[in-house]
């Protein structure tokens, strides 16, 4: 059983290990693979048992590399369209975590709700800044808490990263806390 449970990490690991998601529907066609596994592993020669072992453990290795495939399919299916990036959008939903002030603004997670622009599409949680008017020294911000519902006009763009490798990598830091858009 132990080897079954590495083999399934060693199917996640390999799909970590390639540069785009494999189509869903070829897990499908290793279903059949897993029966023949199963039906194999049950018999009484000892090389047809030998030959279901090697199955069953090519098909824990499979199963991990499509979980980890859907579930990154699911994650990245949440992103804002090209075309409403920079474009106004009214958004309702809760400030998420504690709001962080700065001397510009102020910053936030914000969980979308509600999209009230018709037709609009934003993901479910978006990294906002709230910036103070630069021409007025005395503008002031709305005092801001976590759990706060509010209806917001944003402007939001993808999250774009540097291409330093040995750098920080704010694009992949930002999917790791499943925010898919700043504005």
């Amino acid at each position: 059983m132990r080897a079954n449970i590495l083999l399934f990490v060693l199917g996640v690991w390999l799909l970590q290990q390639r540069g785009e998601l494999p189509d869903l529907w070829f897990a499908v066609s290793l279903a059949p693979l897993a029966f023949l596994a199963w039906r194999l592993k049950a018999a009484d020669a000892a090389l047809e048992k030998a030959a279901g072992r090697v199955l069953l453990g090519v098909s824990f290795m499979a199963a991990g590399f499509f979980w980890a495939a859907f579930l990154a399919g699911v994650r990245l299916a949440d992103h804002l369209p090209a075309d409403w990036e920079g474009r106004d959008i009214e958004l309702i939903g809760v400030i998420a975590g504690l709001p962080q002030e700065n001397e510009r603004g102020v910053r936030f997670d914000f969980d979308v709700e509600r999209v009230a622009t018709e037709h609009a599409v934003a993901p479910d949680r978006i990294a906002l800044n709230w910036y103070k008017d630069r021409r007025d020294a005395n503008s002031t911000l709305p005092e801001l808490a976590a759990g706060e519902r509010w209806q917001l006009t944003v402007r939001l763009k993808r999250p774009h990263g540097n291409a330093n490798p040995h750098g920080f990598d704010y694009e992949v830091w930002l999917l790791e806390r499943g925010i898919r858009a700043t504005g």
